[in-house]
């Protein structure tokens, strides 16, 4: 990282773009190595929206990386800002105020996503924590939740989801899951339990 903001080679923003379209890996690289320059700007923006370092460094990188397939996608153009005076030389959105304006929006996408998860998990837990035992596992709303929550059941080795299928999605009472697994009710219920934990390491790791 140190040795690529030491590089004092610069580019104007049509020739990062000219120089893209080449494909060429040597220039690409040189032309990533001078967009660095716009690292700490980027850092302190996340930084003053409750970020930490390493989560600038991945808004960094992926702005990077959704910068270069947008020019290489033919997506991106310098474009060119209107004036009234005809006089008045031609001006452009600086690649500086493009990169910042899309690494905020990655910012802003990843703070919603990791808000929407944890309220996933928080509503989950507090699910768990009713003394209603009866309450279905699968009572999270949508069906992101229900999808997302599925993956994370099928990874319970296959005594719990036994157990768990049983108790919750085909509304079987604890006794007669007990005599169907030929074992005591509060070795159900000591299972449940377990199963049940495990679950939540799952859904919180």
């Amino acid at each position: 990282m140190n040795k690529i903001k030491l590089m004092a080679e610069t580019f104007t923003d049509q020739q990062v773009v000219d120089g893209l379209l080449k494909r060429e890996k040597s220039l690409t690289n040189r032309i990533v190595a001078y967009l660095y320059i716009y690292q700490e700007s980027i850092t302190h923006m996340v930084m003053a929206n409750n970020g930490r370092t390493e989560d600038a460094e991945d808004v960094f990188q992926e702005m990077i990386i959704i910068f270069l397939n947008q020019v290489w996608d033919e997506k991106f153009k310098l474009i060119k800002l209107s004036s009234d005076d005809p006089e008045e030389e031609e001006k452009y959105i600086k690649i500086s105020t493009y990169l910042y304006k899309l690494a905020n929006r990655i910012w802003l996408k990843k703070m919603l996503r990791d808000k929407k998860q944890q309220n996933w998990e928080d509503k989950f837990l507090a699910l768990q924590d009713t003394n209603d035992e009866y309450t279905p596992l699968l009572q999270i709303t949508s069906e992101e939740d229900s999808s997302r929550f599925k993956k994370m059941y099928s990874q319970l080795k296959e005594d719990c989801i036994k157990i768990l299928d049983a108790f919750y999605f085909q509304d079987k009472s604890i006794r007669e899951i007990a005599d169907e697994l030929k074992i005591t009710e509060a070795n159900v219920k000591v299972i449940k339990h377990r199963c049940i934990e495990k679950l939540k390491k799952i859904i919180t790791r």
